[in-house]
């Protein structure tokens, strides 16, 4: 089930308004103190809820005619906004705008009446949390699809209300939560409720009756009338005389589900992003909400594909979700590692490395790239290429910097960059080939970037960068002070002619890049986790140090193991490739024979597929379906994309397989044929 958040924006702004000193200010003097509030609200509330989707409602009339054409009390004793707050919505509105996020209203209506409506409409599967301070929202919870997270202090103390909790904190179902609010009534929007009745007796009565239509009839009745009524001639009173009243609270408290919705969300303009947050004043916020929504991206903080491979497991299904190949490393690479744990070789290795791995690994480099690495001051040994990553961003990023990461990208990179207090901004590749815009990645560089993540031979997409895109990511680094990222573990693996260039190797990129690399895919060792860097000294100074108290080393025997893989001889690289080209084109023979259009990769060993023809709601909800009724798990497009939508009509496939293993997917797969 997806998760979506509904923020009551009227609610909250209103809030934060009063929360956030009047003295922060926009450059110019505006106040801006409900903006910074609310948009540090919404960063601390993605960064604990991890939403799949996330819309921001408003008021288009807060007094709708609609109400007030039935009672002239409605809301007739509000106050107007305090000085300094109406304009805030509108600055709010065109920052929300540029940023790309979901925004909703009801023409003519309320908030509340607006978040009923997408309620009413969600799809099957979606489940919603509300976020508000307004009651009012109680009645629309229900199990399982909606629930009330109630506003106590900001968003760091929030009620949560299910239908359990909607009956343990008022005595009512959520679904008479309106005719306990009716009888109650409401001070706030000028609805006095029925005389004499407060919560207590409101909830008696809804305890008491089925229905207010119930109540009144008894009230209303020459019989004796039952309890609590007979009980209180008053009361019996009360209600008779507010028969009027009550019968126009039905068109007055009950959210409006059945009217029309305006949903609007526009392409992300990183320009105009940059142009208000100055004007503005909410770089800061802006920031904070960039990096707590790149961080959920990956559902609950879990890894998708990490996820899918339990799924397969709990099936039966056949896993070409997750990366690993089901066919045995080169027995010498094994057999060395068993004679390094017989030989004792079980203590700490050097923290960045064994002596012989480190000599290996930059004897093999300067074999395979012609430039020399010096063992002693520029590499280092790391927990697999996970802990590289990290370790690297972490040494080189402050909080606050942004990092570029060219999308789809490895679901690890943005929560890497998070951590590192970085701020992810994404540039597009572009299908059919999978390519950048010079343009978009030249307008995504600005002072504050540190960073560029770049993964070649790429996953998920299989593309393999040329030089010519190498030297336009090396100019602008250049230019902008920035430190390039560069996950190469997949460099051995590309197809047709296709060459794999280290960005460290370009001019002017020696002292400004990261090389990441792992035994793991080359020699089909995944589970080994021995990976390192190639950087310039003055950076593996640095990452030495984060590796050091991050993991303090690799496994001394595997490292021993890895002296064997490196030394592989050069056919064993030829004839790898050429294996996993076979695995390419049948993969491709099975996707194309069930009707499903693929990308041809040129490197690494994934294809994206597109699913949106088949019919399902979307890429979560295409896996799920293989994954249980076909028998096969991939990967949802989403889960590599900073606005999952860009992959809902996508799958990733691995094919690091056994031929017959893809064989064997092969015929599940064609049930989708039929």
């Amino acid at each position: 089930m997806t998760t979506r958040i509904l923020l009551d924006t009227s609610s909250l702004m209103y809030r934060a308004f009063f929360s956030t000193p009047p003295t922060v200010t926009s450059p110019a003097g505006e106040p801006v103190n409900a903006i910074h509030g609310y948009l540090d609200m919404t960063s601390r509330l993605v960064g604990s809820r991890r939403p799949d989707r996330l819309v921001h409602v408003y008021d288009d009339d807060w007094r709708p005619a609609a109400r007030v054409a039935v009672y002239a009390g409605y809301k007739a004793n509000r106050q107007p906004d305090p000085e300094g707050l109406p304009e805030q919505f509108g600055f709010l509105r065109e920052l929300l705008d540029a940023l790309g996020f979901a925004q909703a209203d009801a023409p003519d209506f309320e908030a509340e009446d607006a978040i009923g409506a997408l309620c009413a409409k969600a799809k099957r599967g979606v489940a919603t949390d509300i976020v508000t301070g307004d009651r009012d929202l109680i009645q629309l919870v229900r199990d399982p699809v909606v629930r009330v997270l109630f506003t106590l202090r900001g968003v760091t103390d929030l009620r949560v209300l299910d239908e359990a909790g909607v009956l343990e904190k008022y005595g009512v179902p959520a679904s008479r939560y309106a005719e306990f609010a009716t009888l109650r009534g409401d001070p706030s929007d000028g609805l006095p409720g029925v005389r004499g009745v407060g919560e207590k007796t409101a909830r008696l009565l809804v305890q008491a009756y089925p229905s207010l239509d119930a109540l009144v009839a008894d009230a209303k009745s020459d019989k004796r009338a039952g309890a609590p009524l007979q009980r209180s001639p008053s009361l019996r009173t009360a209600i008779r005389d507010a028969a009027d009243y009550l019968e126009a609270m039905r068109k007055i408290v009950p959210i409006r589900t059945d009217i029309p919705v305006r949903e609007w969300e526009h392409p992300r303009d990183d320009a105009k992003v940059e142009e208000l947050s100055d004007r503005y004043g909410v770089g800061g916020p802006v920031r904070r909400l960039h990096a707590a929504m790149a961080g959920a991206r990956s559902r609950e903080g879990q890894s998708v594909i990490r996820e899918m491979t339990r799924l397969a497991i709990a099936h039966g299904a056949i896993n070409l979700a997750q990366g690993f190949p089901d066919f045995p490393a080169p027995e010498s690479v094994k057999r060395a590692a068993q004679d390094a744990i017989a030989a004792d070789v079980n203590q700490y290795a050097i923290t960045w490395g064994a002596k012989g791995f480190r000599d290996a690994i930059a004897a093999k480099f300067e074999r395979t790239y012609g430039v020399a690495v010096d063992p002693e001051r520029q590499l280092c040994v790391t927990c697999g290429s996970t802990e590289a990553m990290v370790a690297s961003m972490l040494a080189v990023i402050d909080p606050g910097d942004e990092v570029i990461v060219f999308e789809p990208y490895y679901e690890n990179y943005g929560p890497d960059a998070i951590l590192a207090g970085a701020v992810p901004r994404y540039v597009t590749l572009h299908e059919p080939d999978w390519s950048f815009d010079e343009g978009e990645l030249a307008a995504a560089f600005n002072d504050r970037t540190r960073g560029i993540i770049l993964n070649t031979p790429n996953n998920p997409t299989g593309r393999v960068f040329t030089r010519e895109e190498l030297e336009i990511i090396s100019g602008l680094c250049q230019r902008f002070g920035v430190v390039a990222f560069t996950d190469e573990i997949y460099e051995h693996i590309t197809y047709e002619g296709a060459e794999h260039i280290p960005l460290i190797t370009v001019a002017g990129m020696e002292d400004r890049t990261v090389l990441v690399n792992a035994l793991s895919k080359t020699y089909s060792v995944t589970g080994w986790r021995v990976g390192w860097t190639i950087s310039s000294p003055a950076l593996t100074d640095g990452i030495r140090k984060v590796h050091d108290f991050l993991t303090v080393g690799a496994a001394a025997p595997l490292q021993e193991a890895g002296v064997v893989a490196l030394n592989l001889p050069e056919e064993y690289y030829s004839r790898m490739a050429s294996e996993y080209l076979e695995r390419r084109d049948l993969m491709l023979e099975i996707l194309e024979s069930v009707g499903l259009k693929s990308s041809v990769p040129r490197g690494a060993y994934y294809i994206m597929t597109e699913v949106g023809h088949l019919g399902f709601d979307d890429d979560a909800a295409a896996a799920e379906h293989l994954v249980k009724e076909i028998g096969v798990a991939t990967v949802p497009g989403s889960s590599f994309y900073s606005k999952p939508e860009l992959g809902r009509t996508k799958l990733r496939f691995s094919f690091c397989k056994k031929l017959q293993t893809l064989r064997a997917a092969g015929d599940r797969l064609a049930k989708l044929a039929k």
